[in-house]
């Protein structure tokens, strides 16, 4: 039993660590992604200006305005796609391997205390049965075992005169 506890405690020790883990990669990405938006506005607004008033001059507005949706729509994919490619990080793995180990561990102590509940459960049935043929019949579940050492020690008990 204390061996389960103590994996079941490894076991959630692990998970938590994991969630922690988890959580920190997500803020981390969710903290990139956001700066670079950040960023990304403030300079594509002087870049969309001065490229408009450049291409304007060029092209006209309409051209000029196609142009640039074009290349910010660019630009946002990019910044998506590099911020999908992420990789966890090297513990998690790590942590992964330990809690598999954990939850094995609980696994085969709760099969251990599942057969060891299925012994003491056919033994409680033997000892029922026991009790109830006792019950039944007193005399007839007294064996030559008991019955022999029982006579000779009356049989001396009264045989012997004290004294």
């Amino acid at each position: 039993m204390d061996n389960l506890l103590k994996h079941l405690r490894i076991l959630w020790r692990t998970e938590r660590l994991l969630a922690e883990l988890d959580f920190k990669d997500r803020l981390n990405k969710a903290g990139l992604i956001a700066c670079a938006v950040l960023a990304m506005l403030v300079a594509l607004a002087m870049i969309n200006v001065a490229l408009f008033l450049w291409l304007e001059l060029k092209y006209g507005g309409v051209v000029a305005a196609l142009a640039l949706a074009g290349g910010n729509t660019f630009l946002a994919v990019a910044i998506v796609m590099i911020a999908g490619r992420k990789k966890p990080r090297p513990e998690v793995d790590m942590v992964r391997e330990v809690r598999n180990m954990a939850l094995s561990e609980v696994e085969a102590e709760a099969q251990s205390i599942q057969n060891d509940l299925a012994a003491m459960r056919d033994d409680v049935r033997d000892v029922t049965q026991s009790v109830k043929g006792f019950a039944s019949n007193p005399l007839g579940s007294i064996g030559p075992g008991v019955i022999m050492p029982l006579i000779t020690t009356l049989a001396k008990a009264l045989g012997t005169p004290k004294g």
